[in-house]
Parts: structure tokens; sequence; C-alpha cells
């Protein structure tokens, strides 16, 4: 919370309105650091939200074993954190692409799982 606060408000730049008369700042729009913090986010929600539905639903069906789901769930996990770090320190694109790709496997892997499985 502190790094987000002294990255975002700390800067006292706002698109909202409201948002820069509370915090006493100005409406910007553009800004190079604030449209960083917002694609990581967007990025974020687009890749974590279908891992949970996958997931959930992976380990509910009793498709596989408990070391299995934990497995994926620490891999993708930490893929998710190192590609949103890559992200907002501006890291060479390898570095990105690698961990966006090794989540997207997990997704993969857990679908194929689920749509191979005999009940």
């Amino acid at each position: 919370k502190q790094w987000y606060q002294r990255r975002v408000r700390g800067r006292k730049i706002f698109v909202a309105e409201e948002d820069a008369q509370f915090f006493g700042g100005q409406v910007k729009f553009g800004d190079l650091v604030i449209e960083r913090l917002r694609r990581a986010h967007l990025n974020d929600l687009e890749n974590i939200l279908p891992f949970l539905f996958l997931f959930l639903l992976h380990a509910s069906t009793g498709v596989a074993g408990i070391t299995e789901i934990a497995t994926l769930g620490w891999i993708f996990t930490a893929t998710r954190l190192f590609h949103t770090v890559f992200y907002l320190c501006a890291a060479p694109q390898p570095l990105r692409a690698a961990c966006w790709t090794l989540g997207v496997l997990c997704n993969i892997y857990i679908a194929y799982q689920l749509l191979t499985s005999s009940y």
C-alpha cells in the first residue's frame, strides 16, 4: 500500500476530477507512470480471473491431487507477481513475455486436464 501511495498519490496526478479535488492534485491524462500502472492492473485482471475460474473448477472436480493443484497455484502466482514487477519496472520484454507464457500454460494445462478427464 505504501508503494502505491508513493507512486500514484505522491505524484498528485489523477484522472478523476473528484479525486484531484479531494487529494489536492491535478487532473492529467497520459502520465507515463500512471498509464503503466493502469495497464499492469488490467493485464492482471485479464489473466487472474480466468485462472481462478479454472483453478477452482479443477480443485473441486477431483481431477488432480492436492500436490498438483498447489503446484499449479504457486507457479501461476509466482509468474503473475514477476510479470507485474517486470511490467512496472519496464524490464526487457523477454522477461515479461516468459512470465506471461508460463501463466497461460498453467491455464492451458488445467483446461486440458478438465476436458480429458473421465468422471
